[in-house]
């Protein structure tokens, strides 16, 4: 695991956090990113797999934890920039593997297909729930149509799970 309370703050951004949720035609998958410049998957950082008969207060309560788990890292220092840069080479397999063990397919075309996507920040006391859709194999793009749902942080775990699976419906 990466100690990334090692890397002192910067004067840029203000500190947020972020998630992104995933569900698959089989399950959902919820995990918890490196807030930075931009949101980045870390194959460290917790991760949550749910059935697709979850409630929406599972849901709710595994965003609650994922985004509990992201942290936050300044793009100001040199050795945040250099763990960034290492985090965006980590190769497509090492992170589909996690997810691709937990379905009946073999290849990352086959686990995304139908796949929707959104990403989830948490910035002062609000969380913010952005549809997305699928930019091939690297990636996931806001919608530009689709506003994003906005809640207070402090919403109750079944609200919080609704607006994301109402997201999910708007994703592509």
């Amino acid at each position: 695991m990466t100690d990334y309370e090692a890397f002192p703050p910067g004067p840029r951004l203000e500190p947020y956090k972020c998630a992104f949720a995933i569900r698959f035609r089989w399950f959902y998958w919820i995990e918890s990113w490196v807030a930075s410049s931009a949101g980045l998957g870390d194959p460290t950082l917790p991760r949550y797999r749910l059935p697709l008969d979850a409630s929406p207060e599972e849901l709710g309560a595994a965003v609650n934890q994922a985004l509990a788990g992201s942290v936050f890292m300044q793009n100001t220092d040199p050795r945040g920039q250099a763990l960034f840069r290492q985090l965006l080479k980590t190769d497509r397999a090492t992170l589909d593997a996690p997810r691709l063990a937990n379905a009946p397919v073999k290849t990352s075309a086959s686990l995304y297909r139908g796949a929707r996507g959104c990403g989830i920040y948490l910035k002062r006391d609000r969380i913010t729930i952005e549809p997305t859709k699928r930019d091939g194999p690297d990636g996931w793009t806001p919608l530009p149509d689709s506003a994003a749902t906005e809640l207070a942080a402090d919403v109750d775990e079944g609200a919080l799970g609704r607006a994301l699976m109402d997201c999910f419906e708007r994703s592509r």
